[in-house]
């Protein structure tokens, strides 16, 4: 799983936040009172503004992690695609008709890999998404428009 640096960078500046309100508030609290200024509410007020801050950019810092974690549940798979389907040269590609992208070839592919069956060839039809699957001696149609393939009886 990825981490988003910026989200850890923010979560660090919190609580160096918190942490610096609350030393510079004992030590601004406990000084002697100068230039006529109640050294006590000086030192509140950086521990209130430190703690205020921090909360602020612990919220962000959490923020980007939850984003980051939605933007990594598609990531693998997307990877996994790419690695493990190679593309063969299209002289050599008989069992796959030329105009199949190579998103939806892999996308079949997998789609029947995790059944444990062997893709054989892929043709497009004329409506767009809609792919003739030859996979385990059978013909399916396939539709690719939605988050997952929809297998249609043929």
């Amino acid at each position: 799983m990825k981490k988003n640096p910026i989200a850890t960078a923010l979560f660090i500046l919190g609580v160096l936040s918190i942490v610096g309100g609350i030393i510079l508030g004992v030590v601004y609290g406990t000084e002697e009172p100068s230039y006529g200024y109640d050294q006590r509410t000086l030192g509140w007020s950086f521990v209130i503004y430190g703690a205020v801050w921090g909360v602020v950019l612990l919220g962000f810092s959490e923020i980007i992690k939850l984003l980051q974690g939605i933007y990594n549940q598609g990531a693998p798979e997307k990877e996994r695609a790419e690695e493990h389907i190679s593309t063969p040269p299209p002289e050599t590609d008989k069992g796959f008709a030329g105009n199949v992208s190579t998103a939806a070839r892999s996308e079949i592919v997998n789609f029947y890999k995790k059944k444990g069956i062997t893709v054989e060839g892929i043709e497009p039809m004329e409506k767009e998404y809609f792919y003739l699957v030859t996979a385990g001696g059978k013909q399916e149609i396939v539709e690719l428009g939605g988050f997952k393939p929809i297998v249609h009886p043929s």
